[in-house]
């Protein structure tokens, strides 16, 4: 939470952090969700509301208010997001996805199909944000898709059915916002699609089954 800086009062403010607009360069600003005039919806930092406004600040407006928070939080070990997807191998074994609290991703796995998982795998990555998601090629390899905090998609893929995942690939994608979501054409070529902040959707597409991907255009 932030407050602005003269506390409480009549003209008090309070609005919740989201995230910043680029975790490299705080003078872009951040996403928030506030309240600003009676009788108009919360402003959303996910899409346009308030009759079209975005939820975001400068960095000279977040520079007016004072980060709070409850005091009783725990310094302790940081908690697992509850950003968690799965997918299936190609011998049917489960495997589940989730972003670590230092915007990277996770993985765990069926040792047997209806068993025990295995311990997490670190599957690295940077500056990832929201849900990920997951698909099957035509091949049956997994493929895993997360947003970056720059508006974009980062992608691995097994390298073979049940191996090991080969490493990031930037699909770029332009000012996306929350998680992307896959699915599988006909023809078996995976296609995603994405809201950017304009309040459209955004797709890519595989140009082949189990290959390249294609650029982001708007529908």
């Amino acid at each position: 939470m932030v407050r602005d800086s003269d506390g409480y009062g009549p003209d008090g403010h309070m609005e919740l952090f989201s995230h910043w607009v680029n975790p490299n360069d705080h003078s872009q600003g951040a996403y928030v969700y506030s309240f600003n005039t009676t009788g108009e919806t919360v402003r959303n930092p996910s899409t346009p509301s308030n009759f079209g406004n975005l939820g975001r600040d400068s960095l000279s407006e977040l520079q007016s208010y004072t980060p709070i928070r409850y005091n009783n939080i725990s310094e302790g070990a940081p908690a697992i997001p509850d950003d968690v997807t799965f997918g299936l191998n190609a011998d049917g074994r489960l495997e589940v996805f989730y972003r670590n609290p230092n915007g990277g991703l996770m993985t765990a796995y069926q040792t047997t199909l209806n068993g025990a998982f295995s311990g997490p795998t670190d599957l690295e990555g940077t500056n990832l944000v929201d849900a990920p998601a997951a698909a099957n090629n035509a091949d049956g390899r997994l493929q895993v898709f997360v947003r970056n905090g720059n508006g974009g998609v980062m992608t691995r893929s097994q390298t073979a059915p049940n191996g090991a995942f080969s490493s990031w690939v930037d699909l770029g994608g332009v000012n996306l916002v929350g998680s992307p979501a896959v699915t599988s054409n006909a023809d078996g070529r995976l296609e995603m699609f994405a809201r950017n902040g304009n309040g459209a959707v955004a797709t890519a597409y595989q140009t082949a089954p189990n290959g390249g991907w294609s650029t982001f255009s708007t529908l």
